[in-house]
């Protein structure tokens, strides 16, 4: 809020911010903050563009979150059956960029995904295939995920199990991106698990 405050009163014209649909997740501090944010942008009087893209591949789909690909070991939130529009860094900065002058993204709030609609266990298979062996799949119920966000109190946690509950419940699924109004290259999940697959 401080940043678009300095921004009006610098006289700058556009405002991007990188946010992202709070109504599919269950109430928690980032979902409040950001959207907080957004309201204030909305009424700062600056050109904006508020970006709700799907959950970042190199987050959601890393070793950390899903997929340790030295180990041959996953993570699925929920039943994993879900669709999900996963979505590389690289295209929401240029979705960014491109929102400066493509006229439909002023004053405009634009979901965005990646080029695929993948489940997670969709993304477990593609894994399998590019490191050619099976993957051990630890699958997180529902309900233990409702639980953790219910009883957590610190915000990290909440915040956390907030995002990976909405993950379980479908989060994005339906997801309609204006791909014809920003055209680029899209990073497909076998591109990242590829790229994955390099490092």
């Amino acid at each position: 809020m401080n940043l678009i405050d300095a921004a009006r009163a610098a006289g700058l014209g556009h405002f991007v911010f990188v946010s992202f649909d709070t109504s599919v997740v269950p109430e928690c501090p980032l979902s409040r903050a950001k959207l907080t944010a957004e309201e204030h942008l909305t009424r700062s009087g600056l050109t904006y563009s508020i970006l709700h893209p799907s959950l970042f591949m190199e987050s959601w789909l890393g070793p950390v979150l899903f997929a340790d690909t030295a180990a041959g070991t996953a993570t699925v939130y929920g039943a994993g059956t879900t669709t999900i529009r996963y979505i590389a860094v690289a295209n929401v900065a240029e979705l960014a960029v491109q929102c400066l002058t493509a006229p439909m993204a002023r004053n405009a709030i634009i979901p965005f995904g990646g080029p695929e609609e993948l489940s997670q266990l969709d993304a477990v298979r593609i894994f399998e295939q590019g490191h050619a062996k099976p993957f051990a799949v630890t699958a997180v119920p529902e309900q233990a995920l409702e639980a953790q966000w219910r009883t957590a109190n610190d915000p990290f946690e909440k915040t956390f199990a907030a995002l990976t509950l909405g993950l379980a419940r479908g989060l994005d699924s339906g997801m309609r991106p204006p791909y014809e109004s920003f055209p680029m290259e899209m990073v497909t999940v076998w591109d990242f698990v590829r790229g994955a697959g390099r490092q």
